[in-house]
């Protein structure tokens, strides 16, 4: 039997302050929930500073350049605590790559 491989996707995680353990079961439940979707997970582009988006612009720049479109995070709070930037930057990644967001824990 040939395997086909899935179709890309990458992974988004905010991990300011968060134990590197942690860190490693959220990475390893993103790469499981993609593969049960049928989809090869790619890079996780990880925040590590409060505050800032610089790898949610890394994020964004990538799908631009490699027409992949699907992203996988745990749940929408890394992407912001805040409903209201949760749905800006959610926006953003839609109407800049017609991406489709995959929640893992929702």
């Amino acid at each position: 039997m040939v395997t086909r491989p899935g179709r890309p996707a990458h992974g988004y995680l905010h991990v300011h302050g968060v134990p590197e353990d942690v860190v490693a079961v959220q990475e390893r439940r993103l790469r499981d929930a993609a593969a049960d979707r049928g989809l090869a997970l790619g890079t996780i582009f990880a925040e590590h500073d409060r505050g800032t988006r610089i790898a949610f612009g890394d994020l964004l720049d990538t799908l631009d350049s490699s027409g992949v479109r699907h992203v996988l995070v745990p749940d929408f709070g890394h992407f912001s605590p805040h409903p209201l930037l949760q749905a800006l930057m959610l926006g953003r990644l839609r109407r800049r790559s017609a991406a489709q967001v995959h929640v893992v824990d929702g």
